[in-house]
């Protein structure tokens, strides 16, 4: 089983009712590590620990979906990170033609 690649420095949220995934997917899964740099006003997307530019971002999904039509993302965003941006990931991983995506959290603090 592959381990997602993470930025530890993300500070995920809290989510109590949150259910633990099923790992059948694992080895074809990616994470899409989003961080808040508030000195900036702007979020840093990380796929895996890549730090690539959105579009290659977008580029290298599709083609890890092309190769396998399960693919799918888990997006890791900061608590600290506002919804538009979380709405900007989605869009990255849509644009790539992936359409499972979930998010990770916390189940206690």
């Amino acid at each position: 089983m592959r381990v997602l690649k993470v930025d530890t420095e993300v500070r995920l949220p809290v989510a109590a009712d949150a259910k633990k995934k099923e790992n059948k997917n694992a080895m074809y899964e990616a994470a899409l590590n989003v961080k808040w740099r508030p000195n900036e006003q702007k979020a840093e997307f990380k796929l895996d620990t890549l730090e690539i530019p959105e579009e290659e971002i977008v580029n290298l999904l599709n083609q890890r979906k092309e190769s396998n039509p399960t693919y799918r993302v888990v997006i890791r965003a900061d608590k600290a990170v506002p919804a538009v941006e979380i709405q900007k990931a989605m869009t990255i991983i849509g644009q790539a033609g992936i359409d499972d995506i979930s998010f990770s959290t916390l189940n206690q603090e």
